[in-house]
């Protein structure tokens, strides 16, 4: 029996053989497209094509917190100095799951695969690419993610039809997390529990905002404000991720990110019970507005219009996009929200959910195609503007306040929105075939 070999991808690369060198960068750029938010079966097949250019067969698999790899070391074409079938080079390097989406270094990874592409490259050359990718300082300035935040979650009060005072209280809530999260995530202990305290603030903060206001007369809903201003925290995209895991046939990868996805809807629900209670403790909670007055302050037209227009422009700044990335993130926005909209219009909300993003997908697929650029880029924003992490957390809400039938079928809504995303996206790429690229 062949023995199996173990090197550490951070091993120098000067002091290792050629073959393992080249496997050791395979492994490094599967742990930064890992990283930056590529799906597991994207991740593994980009990474099987990077190893073969590099005269490496290669075997992956990913999940969220790990990534595994054996490649078979069949050199006597390449001229190394292991000439012949040497024995199978074993490794595991573990990834911590930051959630973080990098458009930007996402796009630069891509032009590293497209030059490997185009002809050998030096590995030495090819893993200072890498260390510049990895190394480049956020795209944008402090001030705009704070700005993108604030943006980001009154958008969403308007798209949940909320009143001018939730959609300011939003977009204070939404400024003050964009501040609390980097000090929440610092430190290795308080980290988990930056979703329970974030949603203790936002709940607690809308509370206090619907006290006043109805002090003074002014149209006002806590669970409205408390959505939209944790709408960048919500993990609808990370659920839309593991249905698509899932119906791939990637069950490791799509279970455990499934099961993130749980913990991080009960954090963020344990969190606004807290908000609640301690707001509840010291003031007496705001009478919920009728149905006749909800009604009479539905959002006019003009301005979900505009939050579709300026949302865009919030999440290529929170997803760290290029300036150039800009007007093609807002043009399939745009394409998305419309879309489903319209769908769900003529059809209902789960078929217009898959209408959008059908329509999304294949807009997304001839852009990669014709500018050689990575799909990601326009889709994972326009994604946002359709994955249902607000049914998520109402669900829950739901349930906390003894809610269970309405708690149930939140869920059930939920799942069904997900799983059309999802559909929406393989109709895509059966009509318009992906760019071999994540």
């Amino acid at each position: 029996m062949a023995k199996i070999e173990s090197y550490s991808p951070t091993t120098q690369p000067r002091t290792l053989p050629v073959p393992t060198r080249a496997a050791r960068f395979v492994m490094r750029f599967g742990l930064a497209l890992a990283r930056f938010g590529t799906p597991a079966d994207r991740l593994e097949e980009t990474l099987t094509r990077t190893a073969a250019r590099l005269g490496l067969r290669g075997r992956f698999l990913a999940v969220p917190t790990a990534l595994h790899a054996s490649f078979d070391r069949d050199t006597s074409d390449r001229g190394d100095r292991d000439e012949g079938h040497g024995p199978p080079l074993t490794l595991f390097e573990r990834c911590e799951p930051s959630g973080e989406i990098d458009l930007g270094r996402l796009a630069d990874l891509d032009g590293l695969s497209s030059a490997l592409a185009q002809g050998p490259l030096d590995l030495d050359a090819a893993n200072r690419e890498l260390d510049a990718i990895l190394a480049a300082p956020r795209r944008w300035p402090a001030w705009a993610t704070v700005l993108a935040f604030a943006v980001a979650s009154a958008g969403a009060a308007v798209f949940f039809g909320g009143s001018p005072a939730d959609l300011g209280t939003a977009g204070v809530i939404g400024a003050a997390l964009a501040f609390l999260m980097p000090w929440l995530t610092r430190s290795a202990r308080i980290a988990p529990l930056a979703g329970v305290v974030s949603a203790w603030f936002a709940t607690f903060t809308a509370v206090a905002a619907g006290v006043l206001a109805e002090r003074y007369g002014i149209a006002h809903t806590p669970l409205v404000a408390t959505l939209a201003g944790l709408i960048v925290l919500l993990p609808g995209l990370s659920l839309t991720m593991a249905v698509r895991e899932l119906s791939a046939g990637h069950l490791a990868s799509g279970t455990a990110r499934l099961a993130g996805v749980m913990v991080t809807f009960f954090s963020l629900a344990i969190g606004f019970a807290i908000g609640e209670r301690s707001a509840a403790a010291m003031w007496a909670q705001p009478t919920p507005l009728p149905a006749e007055a909800l009604s009479a302050l539905a959002t006019p037209f003009w301005c979900v219009a505009v939050a579709g227009a300026v949302s865009p422009l919030a999440f290529a700044v929170l997803f760290a996009a290029r300036r150039r990335d800009v007007p093609t993130i807002l043009i399939a926005c745009l394409i998305s929200f419309w879309g489903a909209r319209l769908g769900s219009a003529t059809l209902g909300p789960e078929l217009g959910a898959l209408l959008g993003t059908a329509c999304l997908g294949m807009v997304a697929n001839v852009y990669a195609r014709l500018c050689d650029q990575p799909a990601a880029v326009p889709m994972v924003p326009a994604l946002l503007m359709l994955v249902p992490g607000s049914l998520g957390f109402r669900s829950l809400s739901a349930l906390i306040a003894d809610d269970v039938v309405g708690g149930l079928q939140t869920a059930f809504a939920m799942a069904l929105v997900a799983m059309a995303l999802v559909i929406g996206l393989l109709l895509a790429n059966a009509a318009v075939p992906p760019r071999d690229a994540f």
